[in-house]
């Protein structure tokens, strides 16, 4: 299958948890096909432009209001953003684990394609 390499010329994309990984690769890859990548990460340290923790209703509107303010437009959303729980539950407790892999992985997904 032949890619297009301006398929997305123009295109303002963000994508969650772009900071390494996955994310980091998608953010990449959208880049080379001429997107305008907003990346975001809790990672401050790995990334250039938006700090975010997804599980903060002000930061994902201050995220999508950065997008548009910056482009004029968000014309694709990529919810990459997950975590799992590799910790051991006794450290924190299974509410706040629980809590949190809700937060992140699914409460945040649905706030951010409600806002943009």
């Amino acid at each position: 299958m032949s890619v297009n390499p301006k398929q997305f010329d123009g295109r303002v994309v963000l994508v969650t948890g772009s900071s390494s990984g996955i994310g980091a690769a998608t953010a990449i890859k959208f880049a080379t096909l001429g997107a305008k990548v907003v990346v975001t990460g809790r990672n401050a340290h790995k990334i250039l432009e938006v700090l975010a923790d997804l599980t903060v209703k002000q930061d994902i509107q201050r995220l999508v209001d950065k997008t548009v303010s910056t482009f004029g437009r968000l014309d694709v959303l990529v919810n990459n953003a997950g975590i799992v729980g590799l910790t051991d539950i006794e450290e924190s407790g299974v509410d706040v684990k629980v809590k949190d892999i809700l937060e992140t992985n699914v409460h945040s997904v649905v706030l951010l394609c409600h806002l943009a």
